[in-house]
């Protein structure tokens, strides 16, 4: 999410917050939109119907963040940057 911005137009003269690039890269000012399932379930599936992975859109979210969480402690010496951390404190 992109926290401002400017409304762009359509050719048929409709208002599009969301804006999805050539290379699929997606992003809006809207804040929240990209917590709507049905979107989600659009832009990431490329389909109307809606996905059945068995999460609400809440608990994927988390679950994404738990495994970027994840990813960062694997490749990160996280005992060093807690020392830099306190070291401004």
């Amino acid at each position: 999410e992109i926290h401002q911005g400017v409304t762009r137009w359509d050719e048929s003269g409709e208002p599009t917050p969301l804006i999805v690039e050539q290379d699929g890269v997606a992003g809006t000012y809207l804040h929240g939109l990209f917590d709507n399932p049905v979107l989600i379930d659009r832009l990431l599936l490329g389909k109307k119907e809606k996905s059945d992975c068995g999460l609400s859109p809440e608990a994927f979210k988390n679950e994404q963040y738990d495994r970027l969480a994840d990813h960062v402690r694997r490749h990160l010496d996280m005992k060093r940057l807690y020392e830099i951390l306190s070291d401004h404190d």
